[in-house]
């Protein structure tokens, strides 16, 4: 078993269950369900992606698992972008991501990473196909993954920056939107570099950490502008699917 790859993949699988967990004992209120959701969807995503477990559940070994995870990962980014705007002043966005914007997104890279998974025909398990990386297709099979939450993050850029430049909004409101924004500006990142680091396994590594360092910086955000829309109302803002009803 690989002990980076599993220890970089844990580090957000676990806080991501854990977070998940502490919404548990108020489960039936729409709101906490939504964050429930993502937390579970997230921790999932990245629990999957440990070699040892990958192994296990990739039935036929045809890697056929990545694609789910990948697909799982991207709902949960979904319902975190939903959230994220509805809280950062856009509600409009928020629901077009939670409608046909979020949908079309999410469709065209599914789509897309089917269509390359086709044509490398990867036969033998390996997470994130890092056993075939060696292969161009497979660079750029995992480098249109990585940019969903890339797009993403440019899709909330916008309202996020325009939060931590509001002088009105409160300073926790303001960390918590910069957390956001470095976790996707840490994406971008890891996408742009991916293509260079491929041929390194200890660049490679490298690049995974900082897309897991860019889950967790989003992760954490999140959590907390769900903390302090729960004790707060914003004037500009309906309540947001963050807040604790």
């Amino acid at each position: 078993m690989n002990i980076s790859l599993t220890v970089i993949m844990a580090a957000v699988a676990i806080p991501a269950a854990l977070l998940a967990v502490t919404r548990l004992p108020q489960w039936n209120r729409r709101r906490n369900l939504r964050a429930i959701s993502a937390f579970l969807l997230l921790s999932a995503s990245f629990s999957l992606m440990i070699p040892g477990v990958y192994t296990a559940l990739d039935v036929g070994h045809n890697n056929a698992l990545d694609l789910v995870v990948k697909g799982v990962l991207f709902l949960s980014l979904n319902i975190v972008c939903v959230d994220l705007a509805d809280a950062n002043g856009a509600p409009q966005l928020a629901r077009r991501m939670n409608g046909a914007l979020g949908w079309t997104i999410f469709g065209a890279f599914m789509i897309a990473l089917a269509v390359m998974l086709a044509l490398i025909g990867a036969h033998g398990s390996s997470p994130a196909l890092e056993a075939y990386r060696s292969d161009p297709l497979v660079v750029w099979y995992n480098t249109l993954a990585n940019a969903y939450p890339a797009v993403i993050g440019v899709v909330l850029a916008p309202h996020v920056l325009a939060t931590i430049r509001d002088t009105a909004a409160s300073e926790k409101r303001r960390r918590n939107a910069m957390l956001v924004a470095a976790g996707f500006l840490l994406s971008v990142i890891g996408t742009v570099l991916l293509p260079v680091f491929a041929e390194s396994t200890p660049m490679y590594r490298l690049d995974q950490a900082i897309n897991g360092l860019a889950a967790i910086c989003v992760v954490l955000g999140f959590i907390l502008a769900y903390r302090e829309m729960g004790t707060q109302k914003y004037n500009s803002v309906r309540r947001s699917a963050l807040s604790v009803d």
